[in-house]
């Protein structure tokens, strides 16, 4: 089990994967074992696996609408999709009505319990519930990405900020180099733990 998980949220290309990379470098060089989870892992092996495609291609193809012949469409019957739409979609109006408003929650926990990292960073914190779900399991960080860029004006309720104050923020507006800031951020988290 982690000593610390750190939930990373904001809007859609606001930097979360790329923070999340930058934090767990400069983690790892304090000599952290750091590991990268997403609450959505699971959903997009579900998706993948059920259109015929890798998980890879689906990350690849979420952020345009995109024209796809899918498996089980015939080669005159192209389905056009938003991918990050269907990711939507499924994971809050499919999966939460069926398993729980904590499904992700639940699966995720599993995960932190049997890591052997010492921080574990969620790259993908959107819904309250899940940072309650996580938050009263293990000691957590709440960082948020904040950009200037938000490229998804979507008004799916995944795309809207959490509600909970982030512990850190790190300023992304200007899409300048994020090592200082990184660097100064690591620096509190090391004090912390």
């Amino acid at each position: 089990m982690p000593k610390l998980t750190i939930l990373v949220s904001g809007f859609a290309r606001s930097g979360k994967n790329h923070t999340s990379d930058l934090l767990t470098t400069e983690l790892a060089s304090l000599g952290y074992s750091v590991t990268q989870e997403a609450f959505a892992t699971p959903m997009k092996r579900i998706i993948a696996t059920t259109l015929g495609i890798t998980t890879d291609e689906l990350e690849n193809l979420k952020d345009e609408p995109n024209l796809y012949n899918f498996g089980f469409a015939t080669p005159t019957r192209v389905i056009r999709t938003d991918f990050r739409q269907i990711l939507q979609k499924f994971g809050s109006e499919a999966m939460k009505p069926i398993f729980g408003t904590n499904v992700w929650g639940e699966l995720m926990l599993t995960k932190l319990h049997n890591s052997q990292s010492d921080i574990v960073i969620i790259t993908d914190y959107r819904f309250d519930t899940e940072y309650n779900y996580i938050t009263d399991h293990l000691p957590t960080l709440h960082i948020h990405i904040s950009s200037a860029t938000i490229s998804n004006h979507s008004t799916h309720a995944s795309e809207q900020l959490p509600t909970h104050k982030p512990n850190f923020t790190i300023d992304n507006t200007t899409k300048s180099d994020l090592s200082p800031q990184i660097t100064d951020l690591a620096t509190k988290i090391k004090e912390l733990l």
